[in-house]
């Protein structure tokens, strides 16, 4: 397989590479099947020796074999070949023995059938039994394992582009004469960058000037903006709100956390697991047993055997090597970590490396975040309670006009109530003042409108007996788990928003899955 390099684009597996393993695979098959019906078809009660000449079947094998080894074993042969050059003898090296033995016996059995005695012959064709099939299949196995591999590293390469898209092309430049929009590769540390709203950020930085609502699920997974303001941290990757800000750029390219992820990912893509590893490790140490068994049977059978020594000791020495061939290891050790790898990636899920997911299988406990996984990561209006004359629509109306001018999760779920109730908002806040972590006020036909917690309702001059009534009705809600919004239309409390954050219906199933197979399920949240 050709090498890969580190930086975060070629970290990414690509769909050549991808389709050329696929394609020497299925190069392997094709010249496979009619090996196996020449070899095996007398097994299943087919009789080849009545349309095709014993002689031109074995030559035909010959043939088929040799072009398996040259298109789909040259990279399984060469691995071989260099690990026994450089002394790191791996499972690769045990696989070019057994093949090599398997071919070049079958190859003298082809070309000098009189080498052998009378007793390694069919007497009725007068050949000698070959091991064609068994060479060509052994690499189309240990192929089958490395292009279901390359598949499954595909497919987590598609999820590491959806990452690399993440990051604009462009970014807009403020200067002493105004804004420009330039390429992204251009912006150094120290640049001065707009955000607009809507906006995918694009370099690491500081947010200098202004303030917004970030969208950071693709760091954290919580679905709910981040408010963000002067001297806070801006990834890149993540998305600006209905805010405009200026951020100072610190890191760029490669620097960013979004590229140093896309570079961990690809790496863990290339890493071993510590079971391939250990398969690794064996077979180091298998290989020389392997080789001293395989001469000691040479040497036995050449010097005790019955005549002719040498041919008896040649089957028997190929014998053990084609036995000794790990084709199964070279399958199933990455089918198990690949095809793990691959449903991971096809639900979004990115491993650290290989050794995180052999650590997961052998895991006894599953610590869960709450909000946008066992929660729908939507809030929502549960409650209303009303203290004055003013019916829940009214309420609804004046405090949506407010927070249509607020990114918060709760003026979302204001607003989105509203909207359930098919209520038109007639005309939006006169004046909108935002404090940040209390709440927000505005001007609504003439009305002042504050909404926010008890702090903040405590500072819009509201009589210290209404501050009560709230305090009665809120602390139920608030023990049950929800957030409370205060309402006060005038400096007069009028009522509240009681919201949260509902569990997933799936999620019960989910959990009770998980524990059906022993796992202890830990919530952590904030």
């Amino acid at each position: 397989m050709p090498l890969e390099t580190t930086s975060p684009q070629n970290a990414i597996p690509t769909e050549e590479i991808t389709l050329l393993g696929i394609r020497e695979f299925l190069y392997g098959i094709i010249l496979s099947v009619p090996i196996l019906l020449l070899a095996m078809a007398p097994m299943f009660g087919l009789s080849v020796e009545a349309w095709i000449d014993p002689h031109i079947n074995q030559f035909l094998q010959l043939i088929l074999t040799s072009l398996v080894i040259a298109t789909c074993g040259r990279s399984i042969v060469s691995r071989g070949i260099r690990s026994i050059a450089t002394g790191n003898l791996n499972m690769f090296t045990l696989i070019t023995i057994g093949v090599s033995a398997a071919y070049g016996f079958s190859l003298l059995a082809t070309l000098l059938p009189t080498f052998f005695p009378d007793s390694f012959r069919n007497p009725k064709t007068g050949l000698v039994h070959t091991f064609f099939d068994a060479a060509a299949m052994i690499i189309v196995l240990v192929h089958l394992g490395q292009a279901l591999e390359s598949q499954a590293r595909s497919k987590t390469g598609a999820e590491l582009r959806s990452l690399v898209s993440l990051a604009p092309m462009t970014a807009r430049v403020v200067l002493e004469n105004g804004e420009h929009d330039v390429p992204l590769s251009t912006v150094h540390p120290g640049d001065h960058l707009r955000v607009r709203p809507g906006e995918t950020i694009p370099v690491d930085g500081t947010l200098f000037d202004g303030a917004s609502h970030v969208d950071e699920s693709l760091l954290t997974g919580e679905p709910s903006p981040v408010e963000k303001k002067k001297g806070d941290e801006v990834i890149a990757g993540t998305k600006n709100g209905r805010g405009s800000f200026i951020l100072l750029a610190e890191k760029t390219g490669s620097e960013t956390l979004l590229s140093r992820i896309i570079t961990l990912v690809g790496s863990a893509q290339r890493s071993k697991a510590p079971i391939q590893r250990m398969a690794d490790s064996v077979a180091s140490i298998f290989t020389p047993i392997v080789l001293a068994i395989a001469l000691g049977t040479f040497t036995g059978w050449f010097f005790l055997g019955p005549q002719p020594r040498l041919a008896h000791a040649i089957v028997s020495s190929v014998s053990v090597l084609v036995i000794a061939c790990p084709c199964a290891i070279g399958l199933a050790t990455p089918m198990s970590i690949i095809v793990g790898i691959g449903r991971a990636a096809s639900e979004g899920v990115l491993f650290k490396d290989a050794e995180s997911l052999e650590a997961l299988g052998q895991s006894k406990s599953l610590m869960i975040d709450k909000t946008g996984t066992i929660t729908e990561g939507q809030p929502t209006v549960t409650d209303i309670v009303l203290f004055s004359n003013q019916s829940e629509e009214e309420i609804l109306l004046l405090a949506t006009a407010v927070e249509l001018g607020s990114e918060h999760p709760l003026a979302t779920a204001i607003c989105q109530a509203a909207r359930e109730r098919n209520l038109e908002v007639l005309s939006n806040a006169d004046t909108f003042l935002s404090t940040p972590g209390s709440g927000v006020q505005g001007t609504v036909s003439g009305k002042t409108i504050a909404l926010g917690n008890e702090a903040f309702l405590k500072q819009q001059n509201v009589p210290a007996s209404e501050l009560n009534e709230f305090r009665r009705a809120a602390d139920p809600l608030r023990a049950s788990g929800k957030t409370i919004t205060g309402v006060v239309v005038n400096s007069h409390v009028a009522g509240l928003f009681a919201v949260t954050d509902p569990v997933k219906q799936s999620a019960y199933t989910a959990i009770g899955q998980l524990k059906q197979l022993g796992l202890q399920i830990t919530m952590l949240t904030g």
